[in-house]
C-alpha cells in the first residue's frame, strides 16, 4: 500500500473487470485503498464478506470457501 502512495490515477484505464473483496474486519487502512480503487477502477465490483478478514483466503487460519465462492460468483 506505501509503495503505491500517489498512484491511484494510474489505475483509471485498467481494462479489465475486476473483483475487490474485503472482509469487514480488514484493517481500516486497507478498507481505504479499496474503496480508492472502486471509486477510480472502470469496471469493478466491491464485495465485503461480513465476519471474515484480510487473512480469509488461509487455508490454515481463514475461511478460504467463503473466498473461492465469491471469486467463482465473479467468474460466471
Amino acid at each position: 500500500v506505501n509503495e503505491t502512495k500517489g498512484t491511484i490515477e494510474n489505475f483509471k484505464d485498467v481494462s479489465a473487470e475486476v473483483l475487490l473483496l474485503n472482509g469487514s474486519k480488514t484493517f481500516l487502512f486497507l478498507k481505504h485503498s479499496i474503496s480508492a480503487l472502486n471509486g477510480v477502477l472502470p469496471h469493478v465490483e466491491r464485495v465485503e464478506i461480513q465476519g471474515i478478514d484480510h487473512a480469509a483466503a488461509e487455508d490454515a487460519t481463514g475461511k478460504p470457501e467463503i473466498v473461492a465462492n465469491e471469486i467463482k460468483n465473479f467468474l460466471q
